[in-house]
């Protein structure tokens, strides 16, 4: 199976494992050995695709959001990076824009909602938050970052106070917008920048893998203690935080992605891993 990351391996494995203990039940299979079972972990990241680019730097993150038009997109792309997606894109659905004009008046430390987590505080760039005010005043959204001859040059938003804003039409409210805009907001503009593979997920692990890059900048070992410090900071949220750092550790929140993703500003200070 092709795939680019670990979880959707992992997935896929679960599914296999338990469709060939089904089978043996069953009797659908002569075999009475379920051979899924010994594949380890390692052996699943054999199976990533090493040449492909799914995460981007803090540099590429500024180069984009130096050259998008819209708010709506630089909020985004920059709310991803500091690690704000949440439960079905549910902390990104639901800021608003006192959400925003308090994390300004408190030492820009924001408060966001999981729906299946809870709130968490956690502190932002103020960069960050000046886009998402200027992201929820934008009423006219412009596909494809402004592409020319379109046959809709713009489109208006809903008129709320939330920050990502759903498309004012005759058959959608004038609510909260759905975690399929985010997706499609990603997808439409990843082209244009070249990253085929960029998910809002990888967004969220490009931030991460920047914290990274700052320790090991300063000379610190990216070791289990440090890890644990970045996803402290950043208040992550999951059934079994021990195990999503060992998994995120092995994938890509390590010195070898580091080095492959950050190689040039390391180069220029000097630091070599």
């Amino acid at each position: 199976m092709y795939s680019t990351s670990l979880g959707s391996l992992e997935t896929f494995l679960y599914t296999l494992v338990s469709y060939i203990d089904w089978s043996i039940a069953n009797g659908v299979t002569k075999g009475s050995n379920n051979l899924a079972r010994l594949i380890r972990t390692n052996d699943l990241l054999s199976c990533i695709d090493s040449s492909v680019k799914l995460y981007i730097t803090k540099n590429e993150l500024e180069k984009m959001c130096s050259e998008l038009i819209n708010a709506q997109d630089r909020a985004l792309f920059r709310l991803l990076f500091e690690g704000i997606l949440g439960f079905e894109a549910s902390e990104l659905t639901s800021l608003t824009r006192s959400d925003i004009e308090k994390a300004l008046n408190n030492n820009n430390m924001l408060t966001v909602r999981d729906t299946k987590f809870g709130e968490r505080t956690i502190s932002v760039d103020k960069v960050t938050l000046q886009d998402c005010l200027e992201a929820n005043r934008q009423t006219e959204y412009k596909p494809l970052n402004g592409k020319p001859g379109l046959r809709k040059p713009f489109i208006s938003l809903a008129e709320n106070e939330y920050v990502i804003k759903t498309k004012q039409t005759n058959a959608s409210g004038q609510g909260q917008t759905s975690r399929s805009v985010i997706s499609a907001s990603v997808r439409n503009l990843k082209e244009i920048f070249g990253f085929p593979f960029l998910r809002p997920m990888g967004i969220v692990k490009s931030g991460l893998l920047y914290e990274g890059f700052k320790l090991v900048l300063i000379g610190e070992e990216l070791n289990r203690k440090a890890l644990n410090k970045i996803y402290e900071d950043r208040q992550v949220r999951t059934i079994d935080l021990n195990q999503k750092i060992v998994s995120d550790r092995r994938e890509f929140l390590n010195e070898e992605i580091i080095k492959k993703y950050y190689a040039e500003e390391l180069e220029q200070e000097g630091k070599s891993l």
